[in-house]
């Protein structure tokens, strides 16, 4: 076990396209989504300590300050795999938030994932690749994907991935217009039609091939979005405005 700081990175999850292809019984949304990684996202600190602490700074701590810390997916993610070593949740994480919560960057996922690669690390603690998974995927179904963090596609309620096609690299601007988007609520209003799954090439040979792709796909949370936060359309539409702009798209269940 290490008595050093573990640092470790959460970036920031955009997803490409996001089609809601069906609904199962429980209610959760089937989908299908190309997902990448950006350069940027939170920063965590895990310091051995006596019991569990989290403590949040960064321009985005004020946004979660009135939740209890045990609410937090850092501390669920800190306390389970405790749980499941079979030991005492003793550290310090301190979480430099720099992903908009309610941006649709999917900076709580995020933040989860590496919470469970940092102190895995901290604790000396290797799972099996299935108990790792269900560990995972039972503290949120996209927190399996930013444990990759890397190119994917995410299928089922977000917790079936696979690699993505070769992709080229691409510069991106990421705009958060300062007002959050619930997932929950973007999701309950939802009202279809139904997409269907995307046909995806083994590898896109330029980064003009990927454009013409990406602009026949759909973000379907789009719609549902825009009724709750009007202003994801005016940001929209001053990035299409831009010289040079190839594609505009909100990400994930917005507002970003």
């Amino acid at each position: 076990m290490s008595t050093a700081p573990v640092t470790g990175f959460a970036p920031a999850k955009i997803n490409l396209y996001l089609h809601i292809t069906g609904k199962r019984a429980d209610g959760y949304h089937l989908l299908d989504s190309l997902s990448v990684f950006a350069d940027c996202g939170d920063t965590l600190t895990f310091t051995p300590a006596d019991a569990l602490s989290v403590m949040i700074s960064g321009p985005f701590a004020a946004s979660l300050s009135h939740e209890p810390p045990s609410t937090n997916l850092v501390w669920r993610a800190a306390q389970a795999l405790a749980d499941y070593a079979g030991r005492a949740p003793g550290v310090a994480i301190t979480l430099d938030k720099q992903i908009p919560p309610g941006a649709g960057l999917g900076g709580g996922s995020a933040d989860a994932a590496a919470t469970i690669k940092g102190l895995m690390t901290l604790w000396d603690i290797t799972p099996p690749s299935d108990a790792l998974y269900d560990l995972l995927n039972a503290l949120g179904s996209d927190v399996a994907a930013c444990y990759t963090a890397a190119p994917l596609i995410m299928r089922g309620v977000g917790d079936v991935i696979e690699p993505a096609p070769v992709l080229p690299a691409l510069p991106m601007v990421l705009v958060y217009p300062g007002v959050p988007s619930s997932t929950p609520a973007a999701y309950r209003s939802f009202r279809g039609p139904f997409s269907v799954h995307a046909s995806l090439p083994a590898r896109f040979e330029s980064d003009g091939a990927l454009i013409d792709f990406l602009k026949a796909q759909t973000n379907d949370l789009y719609a549902p979005a825009l009724e709750a936060v009007p202003v994801i359309k005016d940001v929209l539409k001053v990035l299409e405005d831009q010289d040079g702009n190839k594609l505009s798209r909100m990400s994930g269940s917005g507002s970003a």
